[in-house]
């Protein structure tokens, strides 16, 4: 980065609850300029997050934010806690764990001033944590090739496969392009469904949300503890953001929640994500005892309906390579971790 750059170029810090919700607005007018970015990097999701699990012991805000001029250009949102040694300090983005893509936010506009700003800001305060761990970044990413500052030294490994599948303008010759038997299996599902009891497929709105949040719970639940398995939506605090982070994107208009109702009970879920021309599949659930009928591929027939309808033009199942995803025809992309040390970053960081 050139003297002059880096002179227009500077970072602030976001270091308290009530400073990140003061910035959430304009945060989610750099998101709408970046095309690449997912809902998984939007305030919507990010900071309902912090709210519920950003409590805890030893954990505090870090979110930096590069500004080009006076504009925004680039947000980290990160934050510093004990790693899995408790004796080293971790830098971490914020919604680690139970969320995808949780790259940094940058502007396609800028020249890499910004990303170039935040790796010197990371470096200039090195005193402060011991290891950055940026987790789940998506090929293209410019992080994933920018140079490192003096001081600094990045490693780089693939990490996860995420299935995505292209969608196309016309849903009747997406669906005929699938397998013969993808298609027989969801005319058959409709049929014996809807011998049984009325049969129709719905999205929340601001008005039917509460229920359809409550049936995502119900039905992951059930769903996989007929497998004998717990599920990714246990505890309350879990409970509570979704709960927080569905109203928050609803109003951004990035929620995609889709429900199968039979016998006037929804008895399907799909929670999904959308922006910027694709769906991400999230979670879901369904009722057991309509397993033969497949609900699972029927509501994921509907979502894709419903995301070609917007226009969409991919539909990402997210990690896992589970059968199913390839079946619909789904291609994998990678993933990548990035682990960023300093000089004396201690060897039990290393």
């Amino acid at each position: 980065m050139s003297a002059a750059v880096a002179a227009s170029v500077c970072v602030d810090e976001i270091t308290s609850v009530e400073a990140l919700e003061a910035f959430a607005a304009e945060w989610a007018e750099l998101w709408e300029r970046c095309p690449a970015a997912t809902p998984f990097q939007h305030p919507a999701w990010l900071i309902p997050w912090w709210n519920c699990f950003g409590d805890q012991p030893g954990w505090t805000l870090w979110t930096l934010a590069a500004r080009v001029e006076g504009r925004l250009a680039a947000v980290a949102p990160l934050f510093i806690h004990p790693g899995p040694d408790p004796s080293v300090r971790q830098v971490s983005p914020i919604g680690i764990a139970n969320t995808d893509y949780v790259g940094p936010l940058l502007d396609p506009a800028d020249d890499g001033g910004a990303v170039s700003a935040i790796l010197a800001h990371l470096a200039a305060h090195a005193e402060r944590w011991d290891v950055c761990d940026l987790e789940e970044i998506r090929d293209g990413d410019p992080l994933l090739s920018a140079p490192m500052p003096d001081g600094l030294r990045a490693e780089s490994h693939p990490q996860s496969l995420c299935p995505v599948l292209a969608l196309a303008d016309d849903k009747d010759a997406f669906f005929a392009a699938r397998s013969s038997w993808l298609r027989r299996n969801l005319r058959r599902g409709v049929r014996r469904l809807s011998d049984q009891a009325p049969l129709a497929f719905e999205t929340a709105d601001k008005e039917s949300l509460s229920e359809f949040v409550d049936a995502f719970f119900r039905l992951h639940e059930k769903r996989w503890a007929a497998e004998g398995q717990d599920g990714l939506l246990q505890g309350e605090l879990m409970r509570r953001f979704h709960r927080e982070s569905s109203e928050r994107l609803m109003d951004a208009g990035l929620l995609r929640l889709h429900g199968m109702r039979f016998d006037g009970r929804l008895a399907a879920i799909f929670h999904g994500l959308g922006g910027h021309g694709r769906v991400h599949a999230y979670l879901g659930g369904f009722e057991p005892g309509l397993g033969r009928d497949n609900p699972g591929t029927l509501i994921a027939g509907y979502a894709m309906e419903q995301a070609m309808a917007e226009g969409a033009r991919e539909f990402d199942f997210l990690r896992g390579q589970e059968k199913y995803k390839y079946d619909w025809g789904a291609v994998d992309q990678r993933t990548h971790r990035i682990r960023i040390l300093h000089a004396d970053s201690p060897e039990r960081a290393r």
